[in-house]
């Protein structure tokens, strides 16, 4: 629909592959808690708790399980897969009576895990619009949302993936202080839940 549209959607095609594997494990430590590794040459595996015994592991290597450098106990493998990641903006978000939102509107890494929240909140808007009669400020409002999400999300993924020992070395103590400090990991989960 956006190309038929003529909507340009700019930007690019990361070359890297990255995997995610939605497992069921057992005695996994930290059930409740995001557990992030960052590996040599630019790494990185993420554990995310989705129940209390099933977690999803990403990372930026074809095979998120055989990253992760700590044991996981694995009982399930509900499904696994390879994937690319692009980073791209649609130019509008409106053209006549066409509207775009989620993926047709913007596409970046899961680092940030913004991604669905950020189509949801798209939807959220225009229903509102519709429902109030006016579509006037869907593009700026949304648009602007976007961008705001694209550069957060690839702050993060470049830092994960930096080779650079200054900037993995700043990375890890500031995971740890945010980590350590429950103010301070409350702030940062808050800012980013309501980008």
């Amino acid at each position: 629909m956006r190309e038929q549209a003529g909507i340009a959607y700019p930007g690019e095609d990361l070359p890297d592959d990255w995997a995610i594997a939605d497992v069921d494990v057992e005695n996994w430590p930290d059930a409740t808690c995001f557990n992030g590794y960052l590996l040599p040459k630019g790494e990185a595996v993420i554990v995310v708790p989705l129940e209390p015994n099933r977690m999803r592991v990403i990372a930026n290597d074809p095979d998120a399980l055989a990253q992760l450098p700590v044991a996981m106990k694995v009982t399930n493998i509900r499904r696994a897969g390879v994937f690319k990641i692009s980073v791209r903006q649609a130019e509008r978000y409106q053209k006549g009576k066409v509207f775009l939102a989620g993926d047709a509107a913007h596409c970046h890494s899961p680092v940030g895990g913004r991604g669905m929240n950020l189509g949801i909140a798209d939807a959220v808007d225009l229903a509102g619009r519709f429902a109030d009669g006016g579509l006037d400020g869907y593009h700026t409002a949304r648009h602007t949302a976007g961008r705001d999400v694209l550069r957060l999300s690839e702050t993060g993924r470049k830092a994960l993936m930096s080779r650079n020992p200054l900037v993995r070395g700043a990375l890890k103590t500031a995971l740890r202080l945010n980590s350590a400090i429950g103010p301070l990991s409350r702030r940062a989960a808050k800012a980013i839940l309501n980008l």
